[in-house]
């Protein structure tokens, strides 16, 4: 793709309507197969019908306070994307809500917004007075809405940060769509958290697990977000009593590796003696087996089991084990056909 029709399809919504004044970038007719073919954002396949225009800056506020939930991005991704619009010009609109006064509230790219501010008033130039932007006129949305359209427009930019702010998404849309179930009496629909897996472009499993780290403490959970221990770690955390994650924070048993089968006990532990007990196990390993085809198909009845072997000592096991097996009278004929024709196969 080229840098050219990479820098038109930033800019180009093809549901927009384009009012009297507005910009409307210039598609080449063979271009527009390739924007016909990519995805909508977000924002536009929960929100559609946004008009574009240039907008004055001076004329847009910030999103009223407590509705951005999204931090400042740091330093020096600050700074790449101020040199990137220096450089470039703006590529992407920001998404803007259209108030009664005539003004306007930033629902998506606050630190553009803030950019064009600074850069207007280092240079002059007098390109950063007017930016350009998707404007939802004040009628078309509601607050909740305008609310899910900062969260899902920033999600998409986002959401790969941290899970901190990954938790933050979750939470606010969860706040966002209890308000808004009363409007969906008698109407079939998804769970809220389908809705947020949809909004957020996240699994069902993924929001799950979200949702749930509210039950960690702080401590632990800034391990998580530091990544000094996995996120599987975390999730599992969730899942036993304050006081127990407390004692496991205070005793740094954090810091101690967990094998699967201590993992999957973990979640059951109910007094602190639990939880010593599960951590002072010797560590164990678990493996599969590799698969293996038979000529039969295994009756119901039967129980699959594992066996692990150096692979030099297996010349020797398989025909004394194969050879065993065949003179067994107390087992079933389809018993020794089929551990005969498993060790067969490892030969």
């Amino acid at each position: 793709m080229s840098k050219n029709i990479k820098s038109v399809i930033a800019n180009f919504n093809p549901n927009a309507h384009v009012k009297e004044g507005t910009f409307a970038p210039k598609i080449q007719e063979e271009d527009k197969n390739l924007i016909a073919r990519i995805n909508k954002s977000r924002t536009e396949k929960f929100f559609p019908s946004m008009a574009d225009m240039m907008i004055d800056i001076n004329k847009i506020e910030s999103a009223r306070e407590g509705w951005n939930i999204f931090p400042t991005p740091p330093d020096n991704v600050y700074n790449g994307i101020k040199e990137s619009i220096r450089e470039q010009g703006q590529l992407n609109p920001i998404v803007v809500w259209e108030q009664k006064d005539g003004s306007y509230m930033c629902l998506g790219g606050h630190t553009r917004l803030l950019i064009f501010k600074e850069l207007l008033l280092e240079t002059g130039d007098e390109y950063y007075k007017k930016i350009k932007c998707h404007v939802y006129e004040e009628n078309q949305i509601d607050e909740i809405d305008a609310q899910k359209i900062i969260i899902i427009d920033n999600a998409t930019q986002r959401a790969q940060e941290s899970p901190a702010v990954q938790r933050e998404m979750v939470k606010a849309c969860r706040q966002l769509f209890k308000k808004t179930e009363s409007k969906k009496i008698g109407i079939k629909r998804k769970t809220i958290l389908e809705d947020i897996a949809d909004y957020l472009d996240m699994s069902v499993t993924t929001v799950k697990y979200l949702s749930a780290q509210d039950k960690v403490i702080q401590p632990l959970l800034e391990l998580g977000d530091s990544k000094t221990i996995t996120q599987s770690l975390v999730n599992t955390f969730a899942r036993i009593p304050t006081e127990l994650q407390e004692h496991i924070y205070e005793k740094e048993l954090w810091k101690k590796e967990l094998d699967g089968c201590q993992l999957k006990e973990l979640p059951g532990a109910v007094t602190v003696e639990d939880v010593d007990s599960i951590y002072n196990k010797a560590k164990r390993y678990q493996f599969k087996a590799e698969p293996v085809i038979l000529s039969h198909a295994i009756p119901r009845s039967f129980k699959k089991f594992s066996l692990a072997a150096d692979k030099e000592d297996m010349e020797k096991l398989i025909p004394k084990l194969s050879k065993v097996i065949s003179e067994m009278d107390d087992i079933k004929a389809e018993t020794k056909d089929t551990l005969i024709e498993i060790l067969e196969a490892y030969k």
